[in-house]
């Protein structure tokens, strides 16, 4: 079996919401944010869409944001033929952590538009984010979703 590597082909926004909250005023000092990402996926021969979804809401925040971007990537051979748990990782590790540059960039854009402080999220360890969540009872279920969150500090 030859070594697995895999292409990023094209990403592009997918969905975008942001809600400006009136009656919310704009935080004073450091915000505690706790970003939710989910990541999911369709396979299709050597080909896999992937949804990267980040959705920042708090009671302390006067908005709400949430973001998603589509990547193809292109395998060197057929998904089918990739183990499940190897496949599960490189999807939910290096190709959400691909996209993850597009999304945070979004998100700083988008406050900053708003009228707010650009919000700009820090870098992500997706490889952290994916043992927490194996670690949590296994959010990645079968139906190829998994929800990843910032730990508790």
């Amino acid at each position: 079996m030859d070594e697995l590597k895999f292409t990023l082909i094209d990403y592009l926004l997918n969905r975008l919401h942001f809600s400006k909250i009136e009656k919310r005023k704009e935080p004073d000092g450091d915000l505690k944010l706790k970003p939710v990402f989910q990541c999911t996926h369709h396979l299709n021969g050597n080909n896999a869409e992937v949804l990267l979804n980040v959705r920042i809401e708090a009671d302390s925040l006067p908005f709400i944001v949430d973001v998603e971007y589509k990547g193809l990537f292109r395998f060197n051979q057929d998904t089918s033929s990739i183990a499940k748990d190897t496949l599960e990782k490189v999807i939910h590790i290096n190709c959400a952590a691909q996209l993850f540059p597009a999304v945070r960039e979004t998100i700083a854009e988008i406050t900053r538009k708003a009228g707010f402080p650009p919000l700009i999220l820090p870098p992500m360890n997706f490889v952290s984010l994916y043992n927490d969540s194996i670690g949590r009872k296994n959010l990645i279920s079968p139906d190829t979703s998994s929800t990843l969150q910032y730990p508790e500090e």
